[in-house]
């Protein structure tokens, strides 16, 4: 398993956590050959836990060359949810805010191979939506890359808007620095929603 991340107190609060619930730690290392900026990558290898991985639904392989769904006890469960949608969206996700708005967005990108269905990300909109009444518009974006392999890819992403912002900050919100970030934008004081601390 890889996490990649510019910020390493991220790969080393995920690391800790990771020890906490399996006993190992993974180790952590520059990434030499990202062309955005200066990554780090951290990395697990073990195959006892990769097996619990795959028999709890986490799809195989990489993310943009096929279609997966959110697996059944998450989606369905609104605790479970609700820690996974606080995960995706601090590690995927960003806040923009524009000075002539009011209100900030926020969205996230899911690249996939061209002609792959995003299905992901419509089901991260229904049930944001059925947990907790927070409303999306999800769009395909123009844009695209040409992999290495000749292979593109395009994203699809989603949006949360207008007073479903204001939902995600008290409901779910972020972890660490984009948590405080949305609250300084809102200009809510005080403390952001817990983590389960699973």
């Amino acid at each position: 398993m890889d996490f990649t991340s510019k910020d390493n107190s991220e790969l080393n609060y995920f690391n800790k956590r990771i020890n906490k619930l399996f006993g190992v730690y993974g180790k952590i290392r520059s990434c030499k050959t990202n062309k955005f900026g200066k990554t780090f990558n951290l990395g697990v290898n073990c195959s006892p836990i990769a097996r619990i991985f795959l028999l709890s639904g986490v799809p195989v392989g990489q993310k943009v060359l096929k279609d997966f769904l959110i697996p059944d006890w998450i989606k369905t469960n609104k605790k479970c949810f609700k820690e996974f949608c606080k995960r995706v969206f601090t590690c995927e996700g960003g806040i923009m805010h524009e000075a002539h708005r009011k209100m900030p967005q926020i969205r996230l990108d899911l690249w996939k191979e061209e002609g792959i269905k995003n299905n992901f990300i419509f089901e991260l909109g229904r049930y944001l939506n059925m947990h907790f009444n927070i409303k999306s518009t999800i769009k395909i974006q123009n844009s695209f890359n040409k992999r290495k392999d000749g292979i593109i890819t395009k994203p699809t992403r989603i949006y949360i808007l207008g007073e479903s912002v204001l939902k995600f900050h008290k409901e779910i919100g972020f972890d660490g620095e984009k948590q405080k970030k949305l609250s300084s934008i809102l200009g809510i004081l005080g403390n952001p929603p817990c983590s389960t601390g699973i």
